[in-house]
């Protein structure tokens, strides 16, 4: 799959291909930290953990 998208980038110098895989992965990581993980953290109840002492 990554060899897939290096072949496919529109850039032919492999500096800019590393730049334009930067960006991409820049561009990944914030679709999924503003908008993936907020619709997803009312389903994951971190904030409702319990501690038991054992007796």
């Amino acid at each position: 799959m990554y060899l897939w998208i290096w072949r496919h980038l529109p850039v032919r110098h492999p500096a800019a291909k590393a730049g334009v895989s930067f960006l991409l992965l820049l561009i990944v990581a914030a679709v999924l930290w503003y908008w993936v993980f907020p619709s997803v953290m009312p389903m994951l109840q971190f904030d409702n953990g319990t501690v038991h002492d054992g007796s």
